[in-house]
């Protein structure tokens, strides 16, 4: 114990070495902001003075108070060795004391004396010393913790926690379930997960007047970082055709089809064409980022909002050229005369369709106008191919006439996969729409109001030269995989995303017991029990068969509980469809109500008419049944006595 005198000459307690190394935080922990906490006690429960506290908290501020360390063995330097009877001087600080003084964390401590038990116990286990206390002291640990480790209690950093929500069954039962929802591609949300805690603690027993138990909101983070397997990640909508289109085998016999062709053929990079349209909205841009001074997050600008749109059309070859002119379809029956005033050179092509998309005259106008004379002029090799999507259009009796005649080989994409094959999706169409709103964005800017078909055409070469660039359009068709020929580009990361790979479990040695998690692991790991005759190795075995099980049927539950619901809502929409074919008759505006209450009464008729179809036929099998019975009397009657 440390003390001062004070001024009358009486001695006073200051502090204790061991609540001294006690209270003292390093700094080095990141929680100096509990410095001052623990000063303060310090300083409320000894008779301290304050001066001496301020001195304590400089010193652990300063870098000789944290790098020290002060074990059992440790001793005083010999000038400043205390016991209980030295007399601080005047000039003794406390900072020269927090210098020998070890400022180890709580959890530091923790581990510190864990490693100690450990080691004694296995000092035990081998036999070195008689008895446990024996081997404890040998390396200074904590006899009656040495014991629990012994028999069996496990430590604080390793034992479950005691305030967990969920068992370790239901727990891995949750796990299990997330995973076969990710395979399925049905994957949870936070929200569902919590849902669906609640639901398995409902499946409790628990007493009839206890409150129900509920997950907290900070559940779902600290399970899914418990298991960092899983993650939460945003999920992309995707069209439900290309997701069901991405087979992995038939992509592969697709690319195998695709350099059969080309080398067969002895193709070259000039002869090889990929033609395709693409939707655009006339003057429809996108939100962009600008600088402004409002304070508000989000600024607003008066734009076109037309639903207007057209169809641009583009071919490209593996060298990286394309066309000199684009074909234009706009929605409407005439051609206007402004259009041929538009900045756009004489090789640009336009046509009027009903909707604005392609049909198949424009379709073969267009194959036999540009793409055949414009490739000609190109051709290197005997044959020619185009790459194109499956549409209609495309595949007409005189589109496949004419290619034949003019030996042009008509190369179709996988259908819904051109985002992954076809090169103007892939790297060409993306830049084009990223010029063109720039584009519609200046001309909004240099005062524009209208953006319409004109303005379009306009904009239109500008746009078509800053996008279409030899680099591109070569790295669009590498990135497809098709020049150079490497379809793994393509294959590799669709075998990824369509069979996520597991991660690998724990090696596990040989014979080793595992805890199942299907019925055939069951009936194995029951076999095994039957065939075991140590007493340890039959718990063992007892117990994960019972942890699988409860988790696989735990697992089960939720699964059913998901199919149920997929049923109910799947009965639901064929309701709904079924009810869509179905009409009123009606005469102008009708409410709802109204609505619902002509359904009603159309339904309660319908019911009656079936009612009364169903008992005219009642009666009729009656009187059919009475008129059978009414025969085999009189037969059997004039069996027995027409003879008499």
């Amino acid at each position: 114990m440390l003390s001062q005198r004070n001024d009358c000459g009486n001695e006073r307690p200051l502090v204790d070495l061991k609540l001294l190394c006690t209270v003292i935080i390093s700094r080095r922990s990141g929680a100096g902001r509990r410095l001052h906490k623990a000063s303060d006690g310090l300083k409320n429960a000894v008779n301290c003075d304050p001066l001496l506290v301020a001195d304590a908290r400089s010193a652990v501020a300063t870098p000789e108070g944290g790098g020290c360390q002060l074990n059992d063995t440790d001793q005083l330097n010999d000038t400043d060795q205390l016991n209980d009877t030295d007399q601080l001087n005047d000039t003794f600080s406390l900072s020269r004391l927090y210098s020998q003084i070890s400022l180890h964390t709580m959890a530091s401590r923790y581990y510190e004396e864990e490693e100690k038990v450990h080691e004694a116990c296995r000092a035990w286990g081998s036999g070195q010393f008689p008895s446990i206390s024996a081997a404890a002291r040998s390396v200074g640990a904590d006899v009656q913790r040495v014991r629990r480790r012994l028999a069996g209690k496990e430590s604080r950093s390793t034992r479950a926690p005691t305030n967990r929500l969920l068992t370790d069954d239901e727990e891995t039962a949750l796990v299990k379930w997330l995973e076969a929802l990710d395979t399925l591609g049905t994957r949870s949300s936070l929200k569902m997960l919590s849902r669906e805690v609640n639901w398995l603690i409902s499946q409790r027993k628990a007493a009839p007047n206890n409150p129900p138990i509920r997950c907290g909101a900070h559940f779902a983070p600290r399970f899914l970082k418990r298991h960092p397997h899983l993650a939460l990640r945003p999920e992309m909508p995707r069209d439900i055709n290309r997701e069901c289109a991405e087979d992995v085998e038939g992509l592969e016999r697709w690319y195998s089809l695709w350099n059969e062709v080309v080398t067969q053929n002895h193709l070259q990079p000039s002869d090889i064409w990929n033609y395709d349209e693409s939707p655009v909205r006339l003057g429809q841009g996108r939100s962009q980022k600008k600088i402004t001074r409002a304070k508000n997050k989000r600024v607003q600008a008066g734009k076109n909002t037309s639903r207007e749109s057209c169809s641009i059309a583009e071919c490209v070859n593996v060298n990286g050229t394309y066309f000199g002119g684009a074909l234009i379809i706009f929605a409407g029956e005439r051609f206007m005369e402004s259009w041929a005033d538009a900045p756009l050179p004489g090789h640009y092509f336009i046509d009027t369709t009903p909707n604005g998309f392609i049909t198949d005259e424009t379709f073969y106008d267009w194959l036999t106008k540009v793409f055949e004379p414009g490739s000609k002029k190109r051709q290197q090799g005997a044959k020619r191919l185009l790459l194109l999507d499956g549409h209609t259009t495309h595949l007409t009796m005189e589109v496949v006439r004419f290619c034949n005649k003019k030996d042009i080989i008509l190369f179709l994409t996988p259908p819904y996969l051109t985002h992954l094959t076809q090169p103007l999706d892939v790297g060409v169409f993306g830049p084009w729409k990223d010029q063109y709103i720039e584009a519609v964005d200046t001309s909004f800017r240099t005062g524009c109001t209208d953006f319409d078909k004109v303005e379009f055409l306009s904009i239109l070469a500008q746009v078509r030269k800053k996008s279409l660039k030899s680099s591109s359009i070569r790295h669009a068709w590498q990135k497809a995989g098709l020049w150079p020929f490497n379809p793994s580009l393509v294959i590799e990361p669709l075998r990824e995303r369509v069979a996520p790979s597991t991660p690998p479990g724990p090696e596990r040695s040989q014979g080793e017991i595992v805890t199942p998690y299907s019925a055939q692991g069951l009936r194995r790991l029951s076999a095994r029990i039957h065939s075991l005759s140590d007493d340890e190795e039959f718990a063992e075995a007892l117990d994960k068969l019972t942890k699988g099980a409860a988790a696989v049927a735990t697992a089960n539950k939720l699964l059913q509980k998901s199919l149920d619901e997929t049923r109910a809502a799947h009965k639901r929409r064929l309701e709904l469809k079924l009810a869509a074919r179905r009409s009123i008759p009606t005469a102008g505006v009708v409410s709802l109500e109204g609505a619902r209450k002509m359904i009603r009464t159309k339904h309660e008729k319908r019911e009656k008419e079936a009612q009364k179809r169903l008992m005219a036929q009642i009666e009729r099998d009656i009187w059919k049944e009475a008129k059978k019975a009414q025969s085999e009397a009189i037969s059997a009657f004039r069996a027995n006595y027409g003879a008499k």
